[in-house]
C-alpha cells in the first residue's frame, strides 16, 4: 500500500492518506515531504491541500 501511495504522488496527486485501522495509525504523503505518521490521534488536518478539512478517525478506529 505504501508502493501505491508513491505512485499516485507520482502521477500527481497533492495528497495521498493511508490509514491502518488495525494500529490506529494515519500516514500522509506529500510530493517532495517526508511521511507524516501519526498514532493514536482522533483527528488529522489535511491542510494546506484540502483548506478547512480534518479528517475524523474516531469513528474508524472504533
Amino acid at each position: 500500500l505504501r508502493e501505491k501511495m508513491e505512485t499516485y504522488l507520482a502521477n500527481g496527486a497533492r495528497l495521498a492518506v493511508l490509514i491502518d485501522p488495525y494500529r490506529k495509525a494515519v500516514e500522509i504523503y506529500r510530493p517532495g515531504a517526508p511521511v507524516e505518521r501519526y498514532e493514536g490521534v482522533q483527528q488529522v488536518p489535511l491542510d494546506p491541500e484540502l483548506p478547512g478539512f480534518t479528517l475524523e478517525l474516531g469513528p474508524i478506529f472504533e
